[in-house]
């Protein structure tokens, strides 16, 4: 039994350490590459075009996003019943379940929706202030993931070594 606790664990932590990395990946490399793109290829793609192909990236990541979400969920939860959590892992993982609720749930379909709508929809107020919460979310998701890696190496750590 505790061997197969150890390899969850690891597990659990490689899966953490893979969405802070996708998270990076897509948030940093992936937008400014999009976005810059007259760079790469010529003024092919209007910005409109450019943000329809980052939807499309974000919207299949967010399918991950769900996946991670049922992980951290089912692993805190165990962990949680057999004592190995505490007010910071329990805080944070909330705090990451809710941003990725947020983010799949409200900020990815609204975000295909007005955008299904044509470029002018996208050059409103309410998709700029719609886009500006899902980037808050995505940073805030991330420095929860970072946190509750930190914080559950602290705890399995803590509880091996104390």
């Amino acid at each position: 039994m505790m061997k197969l606790k150890r390899i969850m664990d690891m597990v659990y932590l490689i899966l953490l350490g893979a969405t802070i990395g996708g998270i990076l990946a897509i948030g940093i490399i992936m937008t400014s590459t999009i976005f810059n793109s007259e760079a790469y290829i010529g003024p092919l793609l209007s910005h409109y075009q450019e943000g329809s192909i980052m939807s499309a990236g974000f919207d299949k990541f967010s399918y991950f996003l769900g996946f991670m979400g049922i992980v951290i969920f089912s692993y805190e939860m165990f962990s949680y019943k057999t004592l190995q959590t505490d007010k910071t892992v329990i805080l944070t993982t909330l705090v990451a379940l809710s941003t990725i609720g947020l983010f799949i749930g409200v900020y990815m379909p609204k975000i295909l929706e007005m955008q299904a709508q044509g470029e002018e929809v996208t050059k409103s107020i309410a998709f700029e202030n719609l886009h500006l919460g899902s980037e808050i979310d995505f940073k805030i998701l991330l420095i929860s993931l970072i946190v509750l890696m930190g914080r559950r190496l602290y705890v399995l750590l803590g509880k091996k070594y104390a």
